[in-house]
């Protein structure tokens, strides 16, 4: 059997990959340009952007978090000098196809900390593929640019967990904030994910003699300050600057008049649906052969008892358990902050089914039965996701959706 370098190969996977990557975002980016609808809830966004690119207070809601709106208002802005041209309408349907960009980046860097290049792409690829966060990229929505803030917030807090520095502590408490004031449903699910890390962490290395208690009360304040005191500070700190600037609430009423926003989301989110629709939702937006990726890489996580694993899993069961028993409306799109973690164990479910047929059918090297193999898994893995992929990318196809589009698209 003719032998293949390594290289090469990889070199052939990577570029293929890239190739994949390439269309799709050069096909996103047109939709974005020729795009003549959105939701409603990007409307009031729009809206949001237009009043602090205008200073309008006249013009703001108090829906959606700040963030978004702010990210968005300088295209606002620039319309103003060129009215009745729509630049703004497309400009930020172009801004929300590079916020999907960045999600799948750190999403591949989340992957980074601990796989090789090779299952950081094919996870990636996966990750890329879910026709929901497709079907939403285009368009002016939060919960694309929520999901990658939550997620680079969870990098920064891995990557500040082994190198401790000030700046790294700086990154993550900024990235709190900013998440919180994406998506007001993150507040305590940041927290949630993080403390209860840290305990668990914190407990293993006592049971292992690898920290004292001296060591772990020393180090308590500072993380206290920085992922809990100074996010929520920060977090308070947007509307007393931003409610003067738009002249809705002086500095001092501006905290109290944040606190009612606050209470009339909790009040608009409080209208239950069933909670198997998340189940359903996750099923129909993942695909099986994903969900059975996921299933096999929890299973590994499970027993190998690793701590970059337990990270994970609290970020995906906690979000999970929250977004579905908690939240009373159900939309697939407030699980999009919990998909890089499940992703993540997809990625690891696909390792560790390269693992189990490599050893299986007794590989050695690089030959061409091994490619073939591993060409093989991938395409199961990917020819159902794909489908769907494919099914989302032609809706885009219509000028105007028709009225049960959106049942079409893993809704």
């Amino acid at each position: 059997m003719k032998n293949f370098q390594w290289d090469r190969l990889a070199g052939i996977y990577r570029i293929t990959i890239g190739c994949i990557f390439a269309a799709l975002f050069y096909y996103l980016y047109l939709v974005a340009s020729q795009l003549q609808i959105d939701y409603f809830d990007s409307f009031v966004n729009f809206l949001n952007a237009r009043a602090v690119g205008l200073r309008n207070g006249a013009l703001y809601f108090w829906k959606p978090g700040p963030v978004w709106p702010l990210i968005l208002s300088p295209v606002f802005f620039i319309e103003s000098f060129f009215p009745s041209t729509g630049l703004a309408f497309t400009a930020s349907h172009f801004v929300a196809v590079s916020f999907y960009g960045l999600l799948v980046f750190i999403f591949y860097k989340h992957l980074r900390l601990f796989f090789n290049t090779e299952i950081s792409l094919t996870g990636t690829l996966l990750f890329s593929l879910n026709p929901s966060l497709i079907h939403y990229a285009p368009f002016g929505k939060e919960d694309i640019p929520a999901t990658f803030l939550t997620a680079l917030t969870f990098y920064l807090y891995l990557k500040s967990s082994s190198q401790r520095t000030l700046k790294n502590y700086w990154w993550v408490c900024l990235g709190i904030t900013s998440s919180m004031a994406a998506r007001y449903n993150l507040i305590p699910l940041l927290f949630a994910v993080i403390g209860s890390y840290e305990i668990f962490e914190k407990w293993m290395a006592l049971a292992s003699k690898k920290k004292s208690w001296a060591d772990i009360l020393n180090d308590l304040p500072r993380k206290f300050i920085f992922f809990a005191g100074l996010p929520l500070l920060l977090f308070f700190l947007i509307p007393v600057l931003l409610f003067p600037y738009l002249g809705i609430s002086s500095v001092l009423n501006a905290p109290q008049k944040f606190i009612n926003y606050l209470l009339l989301q909790y009040k608009f989110n409080s209208t239950p649906e069933p909670a198997s629709l998340a189940y359903v939702f996750m099923l129909r937006a993942c695909t099986w052969p994903i969900l059975l990726l996921s299933a096999v890489g929890i299973v590994r996580g499970v027993l190998e008892k690793e701590r970059r694993f337990l990270f994970y899993g609290l970020w995906l069961a906690i979000f999970f358990l929250y977004q579905t028993y908690l939240i009373g409306p159900k939309e697939v799109r407030y699980l999009f902050p919990l998909f890089p973690a499940f992703y993540f164990f997809v990625s690891l479910g696909a390792k560790t089914a390269w693992d189990l047929l490599h050893q299986k059918l007794n590989l050695p090297g690089i030959t061409l039965k091994r490619a073939a193999v591993l060409g093989a898994m991938l395409l199961v893995m990917t020819i159902l996701p794909l489908k769907k992929t494919v099914a989302v990318c032609t809706n885009f196809l219509n000028q105007v959706y028709p009225p049960d589009s959106l049942n079409n698209v893993s809704l």
